[in-house]
């Protein structure tokens, strides 16, 4: 969103509450706290049953809207604002929980990883922290004052020797978003282990905050993953995404990347505790004769954005993880 559109608490930004956005055929409104729900809803519920974290793939489009539906009367509430990798949902957590709205902790909190960019995203993000000068003079900041968790001094600690000079890695050729990372590139290898390292911390930040909350882990695939297992892949990404890379290659590949990391974040998940959903075979099967993105974009459309809701309200009925009383 552009600046205008845009407040901070000297930390993090989200929207100016009561700016109407509207972008690529979606609508909403940013709440009391900045986030795309309902006005109202947050202080209606004095704090809702199941919380989602993420970035655009949340906060533009439908997916908390159709969360609603299918765990009704759950109240679901998105605290995602477009750029927001692993080390900002942190900072909208706490952001979130430090709203007088917000009486009582979630009962379940849903990260929403997109492989297209939150590696990067994490890498970019924990090795220039904070906002901009743009950003913060959007607007007037409250300075609230924050202790350093033992994961963020890991964290640290990890950044000044195994990932010593990453502000000069150079990001791998291609575009960004369109694919799988490719884990035989040290950029992602490297950057995997810090985003795991960063969700760790993220994990830690909830179970002080709400030691009986659930969470969950949401792999969302790209589009050419989704695609990739089709044989008519190539010309589907030709028609669709005509302006992004090599499709041919990609459609070999991509499906295959896809399932090496979602292997490795379901054992990191295994590993803390984390419950993991991956829905990238829903959408695979409900993509052989549904277009599930938007025209050269890779958000899903409201059919996506349903089929992909739909799978993480199944895996969260299925463990019983539906919040609520």
């Amino acid at each position: 969103p552009s600046l205008a559109k845009l407040a901070n608490d000297g930390k993090v930004s989200f929207g100016r509450p009561g700016v109407v956005r509207e972008s690529k055929g979606f609508r909403w409104i940013y709440d009391e706290l900045g986030y795309p729900n309902p006005p109202g809803y947050l202080k209606s519920s004095s704090g809702a049953d199941v919380l989602i974290l993420g970035d655009s793939f949340i906060e533009l489009g439908s997916i908390p809207h159709y969360l609603r539906q299918f765990l009704a009367p759950v109240t679901v509430y998105a605290a995602a604002i477009s750029g927001s990798g692993p080390p900002r949902w942190r900072l909208h957590f706490q952001h979130y929980l430090e709203s007088s709205l917000v009486l009582k902790p979630p009962k379940v909190v849903v990260l929403n990883f997109y492989s297209g960019n939150d590696i990067s995203d994490t890498v970019t993000q924990n090795n220039a922290p904070g906002l901009s000068l743009a950003e913060l003079n959007a607007a007037s900041p409250a300075w609230p004052t924050r202790r350093f968790s033992f994961f963020q001094e890991l964290l640290s600690i990890v950044q000044k020797t195994v990932f010593r000079g990453i502000s000069a890695w150079q990001f791998p050729a291609g575009k960004p978003y369109f694919s799988e990372p490719d884990l035989s590139e040290e950029f992602y290898a490297r950057g995997l282990q810090e985003t795991l390292l960063t969700m760790s911390g993220m994990v830690e930040d909830i179970r002080k905050a709400a030691p009986s909350a659930k969470i969950l882990l949401s792999y969302q695939a790209t589009a050419v993953a989704i695609y990739g297992i089709d044989p008519r892949c190539n010309a589907y990404m030709a028609e669709h995404f005509d302006q992004f890379g090599d499709h041919l290659r990609e459609c070999e590949v991509a499906s295959a990347k896809q399932l090496e990391i979602s292997k490795i974040l379901g054992e990191w998940a295994q590993d803390h505790g984390v419950h993991y959903v991956d829905p990238t075979p829903e959408l695979q099967q409900k993509s052989r004769t549904t277009n599930l993105f938007l025209e050269n974009d890779f958000h899903l459309n409201p059919d996506g954005c349903r089929i992909y809701a739909e799978a993480i309200a199944h895996r969260m009925t299925e463990l019983n993880l539906q919040g609520g009383e």
